[in-house]
């Protein structure tokens, strides 16, 4: 088997990308090219706006906008896409990545725009969404799922696991939305975040971490001295992800889950080569290209996963 899921000189992550265009946005506006009640009106989402003269693309906008009052709403706002965005674009792929940021801000703000346009006709308040926030929140769970036990240090000081965090902001902002602390801040658009960010995700990962399939179609780009049952689908796409994300935690230390190790497993079963040759230990290489076409990589995947982490 060739699996060259490496590449070399990769363009410019898509995490730094949205970062820049986020930042050239804010200060397009903070010194007044355009006026900050025109970008307010016509891009941050307004949901009176968005159902009466259908302004659906506020529903995009409005997560590239920051309050142009300060610099801690856009600060922290890129900077934890930056901590939970590059991680995850590397883990999940571009493609992956693109699709759950864009998705989470889009349905946080519509569900967002939903309770507060409920608001806006029980109370007549017309507040204008803007921030990256639901998409940073549902980045949050997904970082959490995929990274379980990395150590995020909030606020700076308080180290917590990544598992944690989503409830810790859950609970954060439940008490602040209830207790009427809330301010400025669209405590719903978080929350909205947050269950979005979980749906997205165990949609998008579902099937990949529990049926990975090798098609009858895609058989013959395997190698011919693999005998792979067909009853089992898996394509070469799928394939490549899931020895990347292997690869990825073996050399950083992350734990693999029953499930993960097991689908590794089953994939192996269905070698049916009479010698499976493997190299020592010590000269098995995860960044050399020798290694990665090597047609016994997954057996030594395998075995790696099993000599640091053992089978539970």
């Amino acid at each position: 088997m060739n699996f060259n899921y490496q590449q070399r000189n990769q363009p410019l992550p898509v995490t730094y990308i949205l970062i820049g265009i986020n930042v050239i946005i804010y200060f397009i506006c903070r010194l007044g090219i355009l006026p900050w009640n025109y970008v307010l009106q016509k891009f941050s989402l307004i949901p009176y706006y968005v159902y009466k003269n259908l302004y659906l693309w506020q529903f995009v906008t409005h997560f590239f906008l920051h309050d142009i009052s300060g610099i801690g709403h856009i600060f922290f706002n890129m900077f934890a896409l930056l901590m939970f965005g590059i991680p995850l674009e590397r883990m999940w792929g571009k493609k992956r990545f693109i699709i759950f940021y864009f998705l989470s801000g889009i349905l946080t703000g519509v569900i967002s725009s939903l309770i507060y346009g409920y608001i806006f006709i029980k109370t007549g308040v017309l507040a204008p969404m803007i921030g990256a926030s639901g998409a940073i929140y549902a980045l949050t769970v997904g970082f959490a799922f995929t990274f379980p036990n990395a150590i995020i240090m909030l606020f700076f000081f308080f180290p917590m696991r990544a598992k944690y965090l989503p409830l810790f902001f859950l609970a954060g902002d439940l008490i602040a939305e209830f207790s009427g602390r809330g301010g400025n801040t669209a405590h719903w658009a978080h929350l909205s975040g947050l269950l979005v960010g979980f749906l997205i995700f165990a949609i998008m990962f579902k099937l990949i971490r529990v049926n990975i399939i090798i098609t009858k179609k895609d058989k013959k780009n395997f190698s011919k001295s693999n005998s792979y049952s067909t009853k089992i689908k898996m394509s070469p796409q799928e394939l490549a992800f899931f020895i990347n994300m292997c690869i990825y935690k073996l050399k950083n230390n992350i734990r693999f889950s029953d499930q993960e190790i097991s689908t590794l497993k089953k994939i192996n079963e269905l070698d049916k080569r009479e010698v499976i040759a493997l190299c020592n230990p010590s000269d098995f290489n995860y960044d050399g290209q020798k290694c990665m076409s090597c047609k016994e990589l997954l057996h030594c995947l395998y075995r790696d996963i099993i000599n640091k982490q053992g089978s539970d």
